[in-house]
């Protein structure tokens, strides 16, 4: 799995928090091997980063992180998230992700 940064995402003080918070609830909840990454190539080769993007990686789940003009979640393909934020909102956006896929794992139990 990856949470892969867009370079290019308004810089705001709870980005490191946000990431952190997200990846460290994946790995300890979901028991998922989380590892960081950029979804610009040129950005990435220029700085040793893995280029990560729901194109170039079909078997695993990618989770992409850039600001916007509304703060939201997406799902864009069968393992593929985009959280955009807006007005550094990246901590709101994040812990709604959070809660989603909490809901969605409760869930299951529901129906069992």
């Amino acid at each position: 799995m990856y949470v892969s940064i867009d370079p290019e995402m308004e810089a705001c003080e709870m980005n490191s928090i946000a990431i952190v918070t997200l990846s460290s609830f994946l790995r300890d909840f979901a028991s998922l091997d989380v590892e960081a990454a950029i979804s610009d190539s040129e950005y990435a080769e220029a700085n040793g980063f893995p280029y990560a993007t729901c194109d170039n990686n079909l078997e695993n789940t990618v989770i992409s992180m850039k600001s916007g003009n509304e703060t939201k979640i997406q799902k864009t393909g069968a393992h593929c998230y985009e959280l955009t934020y807006a007005n550094c909102e990246i901590m709101d956006v994040s812990e709604k992700f959070i809660i989603e896929v909490i809901r969605e794992y409760m869930s299951y139990f529901k129906r069992v």
